[in-house]
């Protein structure tokens, strides 16, 4: 399984890598000094986007340990203005097996085994401290998708999924660690108590095309 994850993420790395130069900002363009603000901060009308590994875990009902795995996280984001801005998410992949707990095993419950099938979802995402390296928050609405199993030697095993619709919220840290790209180390409660994860991404900001020439930073005043 982590080997699979490790392979994923490669290659969403590599394809992030190779897809975003052709929305790319002009690199000749105004604000090109490193130390200008524009190489180092957000800014207002940027776009990114955002591959990487996402470790959740999951817990159905307090009566199993919680199951854990590790799968892979797209995001598209967009700078409203300096504080305020959007980022929507797509992660699948991993799955987990969750032991009884006592009280578990003393009710008759038996292990599963948990894979992420879907988790979607779309974000409020304010930067409360902004700089080269920046902290934000999370709010918005995720939906998730878990599949099970239970684990049953020499029995009937039965499957089935859940599909939840819930509130979100969390936050994070970002550093920039080139002009266009950053990393970002992120923490997300998706469902209730029982849904969350932390995530690994690596961002490249960028500005969208228009009338087939990259639109240039602002400039700064000083």
């Amino acid at each position: 399984m982590i080997k699979m994850w490790c392979v994923r993420t490669g290659l969403m790395a590599l394809l992030l890598a190779v897809a975003t130069p052709a929305l790319a900002m002009d690199d000749e363009g105004v604000g090109n000094d490193e130390t200008s603000p524009s190489s180092t901060q957000v800014m207002p009308g940027d776009w990114s986007v955002s591959a990487g590994g996402v470790y959740w875990y999951y817990n159905e009902d307090g009566l199993e340990d919680t199951a854990t795995g590790a799968g892979i996280s797209l995001r598209l984001g967009h700078q409203l203005t300096a504080i305020h801005g959007w980022e929507a998410m797509i992660s699948t992949g991993g799955s987990g097996d969750a032991n009884v707990t006592d009280l578990g095993n003393a009710l008759g419950f038996v292990p599963k085994n948990y894979e992420l099938d879907l988790l979607a979802g779309g974000f409020y995402r304010p930067v409360i401290v902004r700089d080269r390296w920046q902290l934000y928050g999370l709010i918005g609405v995720s939906l998730a998708k878990v599949s099970f199993k239970t684990v049953i030697p020499m029995g009937f095993n039965t499957s089935g999924n859940d599909t939840v619709l819930s509130l979100s919220y969390g936050g994070g840290g970002e550093v920039r660690i080139a002009r266009h790209w950053a990393l970002d180390l992120e923490w997300a409660q998706y469902v209730g108590g029982q849904l969350g994860g932390f995530s690994v991404l690596v961002k490249r900001y960028f500005k969208p095309r228009s009338g087939g020439r990259p639109v240039e930073d602002a400039p700064h005043a000083g």
